[in-house]
């Protein structure tokens, strides 16, 4: 009946998504003495559609037995949207449409970048900073994993790993071609892993001083690195200055009084132990990113991301972002750009990030409003399905697909990841016969 391939640029040009007001081309071959088609538009919403333009297409030419229509049009409006093929009564699948604003643009010097992912505890360090309560290992000891007799897994053992340590090992990552640095959280915390976030506008001690991080920015600048934090801002430490839950800091947090300048960041259910926690994880109270107050205190004048970038750092991952509302990504990124348009701002997400759905909105990641690249996690899963099974079939459909339908400067600096401290390492999927499945056997 007819021919199209979306992902052909001879069927629709531009390829990837595409800005707004630009013109765009589609062509589709029809079985000869069909009727002209028509092009459908529809705008996507959360879960529904509208109408939005219908244009006949013309004839040009002829291949075999084929005709070959065409339309061209542009589309202002940033947004997700669906375009059909309609012959009389008939109408074809629905095909993708990203469209981003046309003021977006991503940092050149991301583009086509190697990006070096740091877990500071784990990595080198000069001299230990004790802190109290920390448990020191040896390095290369085994981590301590399993619960304690309450059953709560405390995440209190250090390695030692610090910013100087990775400031004396420059050189050598500059070696790997590396020319962005990303770190873990490095803000002050509880944990080892720092996603319990305790102070925001300090770095943990164990790691440093702000000054450290100063020194190892200026000194990476040396190599052509770049460094990017890690910034958690869905959920705080319940051991932290906001929330206070043990009264280690001088503050009144949100667990200790009504009256405390925090208390509407979070959502208490029966105040003061019944309140809402990431995940059900209790060390990691979830804030509520909508508050006037807390957003002020991230992406104000004064706020977290300035402080930060005053320093010299050329980005931030956001971890979660499909748990933070689109106006605090808006924020967020407001925020940055205006502190450093040349920032980079890397949005967490697992799927694909032109059409997510997340807590029942269609998101709008990569419309020019929010991110400027995100964590590739279906391009992992479609390289390691490939080199474990010899099969490329779902790697061509993943990569076909993103080249489709995100915008090309996202596409240019996408954080192509084998592995995160989220998964499974490379050598384990890899290497073993089998993924082990428990603690014992992954330590």
């Amino acid at each position: 009946m007819y021919k199209f391939n979306s992902q052909s640029v001879f069927y629709r040009y531009p390829q990837g998504g595409i800005k707004s007001n630009e013109i765009i081309t589609f062509k589709i071959l029809v079985k000869r003495n069909m009727c002209a088609p028509e092009l459908l538009i529809e705008k996507r919403h959360d879960y529904s559609r509208t109408f939005h333009d219908k244009i006949k297409m013309h004839w040009i030419s002829q291949e075999k037995n084929y005709d070959i229509y065409q339309a061209m049009l542009s589309i202002e409006e940033y947004g997700h949207y669906y375009y059909s093929f309609v012959f009389d009564n008939e109408k074809s699948k629905d095909y993708e449409l990203l469209i981003y604003d046309d003021k977006y643009i991503t940092p050149n010097w991301a583009k086509g970048g190697i990006i070096y992912h740091i877990f500071v505890d784990r990595f080198f360090r000069t001299k230990i900073i004790k802190k109290k309560g920390a448990i020191i290992r040896n390095w290369g000891e085994t981590p301590y994993y399993l619960p304690d007799k309450k059953g709560e897994i405390l995440n209190n053992d250090f390695f030692g790993g610090n910013l100087d340590g990775i400031r004396e090992k420059l050189p050598y990552i500059a070696k790997l071609g590396v020319s962005i640095i990303y770190l873990s959280p490095i803000f002050e915390a509880y944990s080892n892993h720092k996603y319990d976030t305790g102070n925001y506008h300090k770095i943990d001690p164990m790691f440093g001083t702000e000054n450290s991080l100063k020194k190892l920015i200026k000194e990476a600048k040396k190599y052509n690195i770049h460094v990017i934090l890690d910034g958690v801002f869905s959920h705080t430490g319940d051991d932290s200055i906001y929330f206070n839950k043990y009264g280690r800091y001088d503050s009144i947090g949100a667990y200790q009084s009504k009256d405390s300048p925090y208390y509407d960041w979070y959502t208490f259910n029966n105040w003061n132990d019944d309140y809402v926690s990431w995940w059900g994880i209790k060390t990691l109270p979830e804030v509520n990113e909508n508050n006037d107050s807390y957003i002020n205190f991230i992406t104000g004048k004064n706020g977290v991301i300035t402080h930060w970038q005053k320093t010299g750092i050329m980005g931030w991952r956001l971890d979660v972002a499909d748990e933070l509302p689109d106006e605090f990504i808006i924020a967020l990124r407001n925020s940055i750009k205006k502190n450093n348009k040349d920032a980079l701002i890397i949005g967490e997400v697992w799927e694909d990030a032109s059409n997510k759905y997340s807590y029942n909105k269609l998101r709008e990641y990569l419309c020019g409003k929010q991110l400027d690249s995100i964590t590739n996690y279906p391009l992992r899963n479609g390289i390691i399905e490939f080199v474990k099974n010899k099969d490329c079939t779902n790697l061509n459909h993943i990569m076909n697909k993103v080249i489709e339908t995100y915008p090309p400067d996202t596409v240019n600096c996408l954080m192509n990841v084998l592995g995160t401290h989220d998964t499974e390492r490379i050598l384990t999927i890899l290497g073993s016969k089998r993924v082990p499945s428990s603690r014992s056997e992954m330590a």
